[in-house]
């Protein structure tokens, strides 16, 4: 059987960015939901590390590139964690996407389409992979 990470209860979730206006928004969509709840905000990559390590929530939203340690980086140190990242990042760079596809990430959703960041959550909490529309059409025609 295929079981939703929450069965029921919230939905734990970090939000990884550098940028604090991305954040606030992100945190302002996710405060509508009854379901989802925000355990931490990391501005950086060691912070982020941190909230996954001590937290172990659900769901990481995480910025590409960020100060200390890049998104990648912190994809690399979580390969044991059993929290679904989903990247949020405005690169739509193919190299980018294929690379985090490769490291195992469950989605990935562009800053431009925020308002997709809840549906991605839904999604990878009930083990499914989601990723943005544009995202699948760069790498559909690369």
């Amino acid at each position: 059987m295929n079981k939703s990470i929450t069965d029921g209860k919230s939905i734990r979730v970090v939000v990884a960015d550098d940028h604090e206006e991305i954040r606030n928004s992100i945190c302002s969509l996710l405060a509508r939901e009854d379901n989802i709840s925000i355990v931490a905000q990391a501005t950086n990559g060691r912070e982020a590390i941190k909230c996954v390590e001590g937290l172990r929530p659900d769901v990481i939203l995480l910025d590409i590139m960020m100060p200390y340690m890049d998104g990648f980086q912190v994809i690399n140190r979580m390969k044991n964690a059993s929290t679904k990242i989903i990247v949020v990042s405005m690169h739509m760079r193919t190299s980018f996407i294929r690379y985090a596809v490769k490291l195992g990430v469950e989605g990935y959703v562009l800053k431009s389409s925020l308002e997709e960041v809840v549906d991605a959550i839904q999604a990878v909490s009930q083990n499914r992979n989601y990723f943005s529309s544009a995202v699948l059409q760069v790498v559909k025609y690369d």
